[in-house]
């Protein structure tokens, strides 16, 4: 089935609204991720090194602050 592409070319506002259940599957999806092991004194020309991984999914499951961000870009409405 073809699909047509609209002519609509107007600007319509745009609101960012994450329901919270969606962060809450974030943080629940982050704290269930099953890690690879590392690769001993891999550098990053082998790839994104799996400590560096884990810091960040940590960060961003336990203190990022997702609602502070949402926020500040709808702020720059």
């Amino acid at each position: 089935m073809m699909r047509r592409m609209s002519t609509d070319t107007g600007i319509r506002p745009f609101r960012i609204e994450i329901p919270s259940t969606e962060l809450d599957d974030l943080q629940d999806r982050l704290a269930r991720t099953r890690w690879p092991d590392g690769i001993p004194d891999a550098s990053w020309s082998r790839g994104v090194p799996v400590g560096y991984l884990k810091d960040l999914a940590g960060y961003w499951r336990s203190s990022y602050d997702w609602r502070r961000q949402e926020a500040r870009l709808i702020e720059l409405d």
